[in-house]
């Protein structure tokens, strides 16, 4: 197993559990949408989420021909090129949580 197969096997889990995340606040907005009152933006900001966990999951296999892996390589790429995943929590925020 090269560089990127560890790497990526592990960009694959944080952005897996991300994807999550947004499903499950979907899936609960979805049980008590008689009781909570729909809000657009939460609903537009937590599907722009979705589709970027997975644009960023599948623009990640264009880094495969990268050979020269190193620790602060992947700092500053997951910096640079992933910082959506730490705006992901205000989408948990907004969407209801029972």
């Amino acid at each position: 197993m090269d560089e990127f197969s560890y790497l990526s096997v592990l960009l694959s889990i944080i952005l897996g559990l991300a994807v999550t995340e947004v499903l499950q606040g979907f899936r609960r907005l979805l049980q008590s949408r008689a009781r909570v009152r729909l809000y657009w933006p939460t609903i537009t900001w937590a599907f722009l989420l979705f589709v970027i966990y997975v644009q960023s999951w599948w623009a990640m296999f264009g880094l495969r021909e990268h050979h020269d892996w190193t620790f602060r390589g992947v700092c500053h790429r997951a910096r640079s090129d992933h910082h959506a995943l730490h705006v992901g929590e205000p989408c948990a925020a907004g969407l209801p949580q029972q």
